[in-house]
């Protein structure tokens, strides 16, 4: 496997608080948000066409390895405490 360097991210809905997405990116975490707001036939987008709000960036950080850091972030640390809901 290509190890690709990138970025993971963290979404948030302003229709709900603990309604979040996570995900991994090898472009601009903005440019993944803007179709995560657009493609109104996948999961994020039928939120966004359903409520009428936009998902926001509620943090990223850049990883040398995309694959893994997600990974890792899944089932080693727990999403609250970057969130700090």
């Amino acid at each position: 496997m290509v190890v690709k360097a990138g970025y993971i991210y963290v979404l948030t809905h302003p229709s709900d608080k603990y309604l979040i997405k996570v995900g991994m990116t090898t472009r601009s975490p903005h440019v993944r948000l803007k179709e995560h707001n657009t493609q109104f036939d996948k999961a994020a987008g039928k939120v966004v066409e359903a409520t009428g709000q936009e998902w926001v960036i509620k943090e990223y950080f850049e990883v040398e390895d995309t694959f893994n850091a997600e990974a890792h972030s899944f089932g080693v640390h727990h999403l609250q405490k970057f969130l700090m809901l």
